[in-house]
């Protein structure tokens, strides 16, 4: 299967040759910022799947943030949030999972037994262990609806 930068220029050549403009969009955009952030003071470039992965995260959130930006547009946006649609069902399988419902409802009341939290003032506690616990696999949209439930808010 090769290394994600491998996976991803064997892509892009398949993308040049069928025309598909929105996966060679997508791959060169990933390509440039992944250059961006080998650049950076202190950069630890020496787990490149690594880097790749931190890097589709981050480009995936930004373009499900500006697709609901666009679908707030309706018929105005339309176009432009389908090819952002697009664009994150391709990068998905290189990106984060996202935990389970289920998994977060678990975590959180092992946390909340951990952190000894008692109320709603204590959502920002738990709701920071389990951001570190899952790493990027969380969103907090999801998780806190489900906190608060279970500290009684």
């Amino acid at each position: 299967m090769g290394t994600i930068k491998e996976q991803l220029k064997a892509e892009l050549v398949d993308a040049m040759k069928h025309g598909d403009d929105i996966r060679k969009t997508a791959v060169r955009q990933i390509e440039t910022e992944v250059g961006r952030a080998r650049s950076e003071p202190g950069a630890d470039v020496s787990d490149e799947d690594a880097l790749y992965r931190d890097v589709i995260s981050v480009y995936l959130k930004k373009t499900k943030k500006a697709k609901a930006e666009y679908d707030s547009y309706g018929d105005a946006g339309a176009e432009t949030a389908k090819k952002l649609a697009a664009e994150i069902e391709f990068l998905s399988p290189w990106g984060p999972t996202e935990a389970s419902e289920s998994d977060i409802e678990t975590a959180a009341k092992e946390i909340i037994a951990e952190v000894g939290a008692a109320g709603p003032k204590d959502m920002g506690l738990v709701m920071k262990a389990l951001m570190e616990r899952f790493g990027g696999q969380v969103d907090g949209r999801v998780a806190s609806p489900i906190v608060k439930e279970l500290l009684g808010g």
